[in-house]
């Protein structure tokens, strides 16, 4: 999917990275063994250095970022929750925020406060995405896009869980400088991941 897409950057969640879950099998390692054009890349823990990351369930569980641009990646750990990996990627004038937000709603909003401050800093193009879990609807993301002017794609077709979609957990959001620029959505049928993939295009 990735090689026929030709992205300019890829990022996922819930990678295992010799996770016991995964029989040790380190999927990141794999995808840049096999995507030979990329240039940068990264992956780690959600969890940072709580106890989770230690858990034979939990370690090795974690999120990547494939850039095929010269770029800065920097995984950033929030302070609320435990599932708390936030990848910024910055190419030339774009910073890429990709989350992975808990399923506990009061954690959610304490991160995405925190998530709200990050975007604030961020100059020229923001792109903010990954899985937000947002169980309650798009009325979760009030906050982050008052405090940031982020605009949501428009796109709310559900992409959860890829088998029979019932919800819409990933998401899409942008802050471009140009504001005639065009954003176009797709979301590919794919069952490789209990989500489907979402293919962000301007």
């Amino acid at each position: 999917m990735v090689i026929a897409e030709q992205p300019d950057i890829f990022t996922y969640a819930e990678v295992g990275l010799g996770a016991w879950r995964t029989q040790y099998f380190n999927q990141h390692t794999y995808l840049t063994e096999i995507i030979s054009r990329r240039v940068e890349q990264a992956a780690a823990t959600k969890y940072g250095e709580s106890v989770l990351s230690r858990l034979p369930y939990h370690s090795g569980n974690g999120n990547g970022v494939i850039s095929f641009h010269p770029a800065r990646i920097k995984a950033h750990y929030l302070r609320a929750s435990q599932k708390k990996l936030v990848y910024v990627c910055t190419i030339k004038n774009l910073t890429v925020f990709t989350v992975h937000l808990p399923l506990l709603s009061s954690d959610r909003e304490l991160q995405l406060a925190e998530l709200a401050e990050l975007v604030r800093q961020a100059s020229g193009d923001v792109i903010v995405c990954g899985d937000f879990n947002i169980f309650n609807g798009f009325d979760e993301l009030a906050y982050l896009q008052a405090q940031t002017n982020l605009l949501l794609t428009g796109d709310t077709r559900k992409t959860y869980p890829s088998s029979s979609p019932k919800w819409q957990l990933d998401v899409f959001l942008y802050r471009f400088e140009n504001t005639h620029v065009t954003v176009k959505q797709r979301i590919i049928d794919s069952k490789s991941s209990d989500h489907l993939p979402i293919v962000l295009e301007w």
